[in-house]
């Protein structure tokens, strides 16, 4: 970065991105309001318990949701398939509503900006060293996180780790291979786990 603006250092909107959602995709979060009205309206207090319960199958209702709406669009055409791209997804692996939640900002005029924090997870098996067998394999995940508005319903951010990052995958093979020539590989071996844990803080 050459500063430190407000422009340098918050994430592009679609607006200032190579990839746009279409008009679907936006209009596609409608359907999530109707899970923000019964978040705003879970008890709190003295019934703490049962509030956290309901809060988590209320999310758990909401992944699946989205999930299946987001499957179909995914394999409705051209369109689909191009959003699929948007939030750094592969349309044709099965993918992850890996998180879905409400947040309630305090916009400049001091109402009340209700938003949606989406998490789109997906990812895939691939060898460490493709001419080297004996290297093992790691996962290799992408996926994007996504701010949404649920007022005009239109992503705000889309902070994506695409899965068909070339760079990316080559920068977590070269991660996966320092691992042969450090000192724990000496006494314990290499460690061919999946190397989900590690990427997950998307």
């Amino acid at each position: 970065m050459r500063t430190l603006s407000v422009e340098s250092l918050i994430w592009r909107s679609p607006q200032n991105d190579e990839l746009r959602p279409s008009k679907k995709l936006e209009s596609g979060l409608e359907r999530l309001r109707v899970y923000a009205q019964q978040y705003l309206y879970t008890p709190t207090g003295q019934d703490m318990i049962h509030s956290r319960e309901r809060l988590f199958h209320l999310q758990r209702s909401m992944r699946r949701d989205l999930h299946g709406w987001l499957k179909e669009h995914f394999a409705s055409g051209p369109e689909g398939q191009e959003d699929a791209c948007f939030l750094g997804l592969d349309p044709k692996l099965p993918f992850e509503a890996h998180t879905a939640r409400f947040a309630l900002r305090t916009s400049p005029d001091g109402g009340v900006d209700p938003q949606i924090i989406l998490g789109l997870l997906q990812e895939r098996t691939i060898a460490i060293d493709p001419a080297n067998a004996s290297a093992g394999q790691l996962s290799f995940e992408g996926g994007s996180s996504i701010i949404a508005d649920l007022l005009a319903c239109n992503v705000r951010y889309c902070i994506r780790k695409n899965l068909s990052s070339r760079t990316r995958l080559d920068r977590q093979r070269a991660f996966a291979e320092l691992q042969f020539g450090s000192p724990r590989a000496t006494y314990f071996g290499a460690q061919r786990e999946p190397f989900a844990a590690l990427h997950r803080g998307m």
